[in-house]
């Protein structure tokens, strides 16, 4: 049953935490670089995305464990990451489609930035399921290879 909700949970879980980053991305532009010119420089996209993927790590680093020990998944598999990700996954195409036939290096910076946020909480929620459960992966490995007795 915990295999059919985890990518529900991660889907569900998407949105709370994209909000939790575009707060904390608002609140460092607006008290930490206090420019007024802040979304015309270079760096900005960098800054911009830093928040998201701090906090997309954190929150996903603790889902992805908790729906890994509700699954009890022995070996886990790229499957297995591919089926708990899977709304994560069409979260980055519809994003990447969204920037693609909505950016304009004209126009207003602010929507592009919500862009840039949630495509850093995707990206840092897919690549920690998949660090959490290849490390699950190594360590089922390196106990089964030292269960036979050797030191």
């Amino acid at each position: 049953m915990a295999k059919f909700a985890s990518p529900v949970v991660f889907g569900a879980v998407l949105l709370p935490t994209v909000v939790v980053a575009v707060w904390a991305t608002s609140f460092l532009a607006s008290n930490v670089f206090m420019r007024p010119d802040f979304y015309e420089g270079a760096a900005w996209p960098l800054i911009v995305m830093s928040p998201g993927a701090v906090v997309g790590a954190v929150v996903f680093a603790g889902i992805s464990r908790i729906m890994l020990s509700l699954e009890r998944l022995s070996r886990p598999r790229i499957a297995d990451h591919l089926r708990r990700c899977a709304l994560l996954y069409l979260a980055l195409v519809f994003l990447v489609g969204w920037i693609a036939a909505s950016y304009s290096p004209t126009g207003s910076n602010y929507a592009f930035a919500f862009q840039l946020q949630t495509m850093a909480v995707v990206l840092s929620a897919t690549l920690i399921d998949a660090l959490v459960l290849f490390s699950k992966s190594r360590s089922n490995m390196n106990s089964t290879n030292n269960a036979g007795g050797e030191t």
